[in-house]
């Protein structure tokens, strides 16, 4: 449902939103960007600043997933975990087929420990992305740590013929040893993480 809005709210919700990613995606991390430490103080403060300017924009236009879905990001660059998926689920409710937000929600998942989620929410991304090896790497970490050993493989396997990459063999070998039962499966990030 589209809810209609004036032409002076319209100019209002762009310069909030403008506004907003001016202060946030400095200091987020998106697909592919190494992992830096905490943010600071003032990192902090101007994500907080640009988290209000996006619920501001949300009270005039209730549609825009892409509110929710930097809010998310916000949230997520802060620790702040459970607040994050759920502005992510939001996101992805209003706009189920894509996949990028599905994956940050998966990302989410992984960070609370909620695998069978996150394998809910990258599926779906695999079938409408057959060709990203990302979206077929992530699930095939959400499987493994649901205790899904040789679905993670296949998924791990597709991830790898498209595109080669250490991380993915080095986990295939580890996802090997856990089907021959050399080593146990894991049941958190943390212990895939000292694992592999």
């Amino acid at each position: 449902m589209q809810i209609e809005v004036s032409e002076a709210q319209a100019n209002e919700y762009n310069a909030l939103y403008k506004r907003a990613l001016g202060l946030v995606r400095r200091h987020v991390l998106i697909d592919g960007e190494p992992r830096s430490g905490p943010p600071g103080w003032i990192a902090r403060c101007c994500v907080r600043a640009g988290t209000g300017n996006l619920e501001r924009a949300l009270v005039i236009a209730p549609f825009k997933w892409e509110c929710r879905f930097w809010i998310g990001k916000s949230l997520q660059r802060l620790g702040e975990h459970r607040e994050a998926i759920s502005w992510f689920m939001e996101a992805v409710r209003q706009e189920p087929e894509n996949p990028s937000i599905a994956k940050e929600a998966a990302n989410e998942a992984l960070e609370l420990g909620e695998f069978e989620l996150g394998v809910g929410l990258l599926r779906p991304g695999t079938l409408k992305r057959p060709q990203d090896p990302i979206l077929h790497y992530d699930l095939g970490i959400h499987l493994l740590l649901a205790g899904k050993p040789k679905e993670a493989y296949e998924s791990l396997q597709r991830a790898a013929r498209l595109e080669a990459h250490a991380n993915t063999s080095r986990l295939m070998d580890y996802v090997e040893r856990v089907m021959t039962g050399q080593v146990s499966c894991p049941r958190s990030l943390h212990e895939l993480r000292q694992g592999a």
